[in-house]
């Protein structure tokens, strides 16, 4: 089971993921997505994810490169140990931007200048 929370700021979206990803989540997300007009930028907690999945992480790569496609951006915050073990297992850590230090009351102009890529 799973849960999301949605905050939006304009053109950014911050979703915080508890639980395990399902196929509701993707859904979730997708919706909360399809209200953004323009491209845009994602800042998904992780910090409250317990477990991927390959249908987690296949979603992921998938959105990465939609949102990338759209001229938005994806960035992954406050990844879990399980998730992070999760896409190091499979490869995948340096696909993603990583902004571990970013805080809501930040802006999204500090996201690209804080994710590790």
């Amino acid at each position: 089971m799973n849960h999301i929370d949605v905050t939006r700021h304009e053109q950014c979206l911050h979703i915080r993921l508890t639980g395990e990803f399902a196929s509701n989540a993707a859904r979730d997300i997708d919706a909360a997505l399809a209200a953004v007009s323009g491209p845009p930028t994602l800042v998904l907690d992780l910090s409250g994810t317990t477990f991927l999945g390959g249908v987690g992480t296949s979603y992921l790569v998938k959105l990465q490169t939609r949102l990338s496609t759209l001229g938005g951006g994806l960035f992954l915050n406050n990844v879990s140990e399980s998730v992070a073990s999760e896409l190091a297992m499979r490869d995948l850590t340096g696909f993603f931007r990583i902004a571990e230090e970013w805080e809501e009351d930040m802006g999204e102009e500090m996201l690209p200048l804080l994710a590790a890529r």
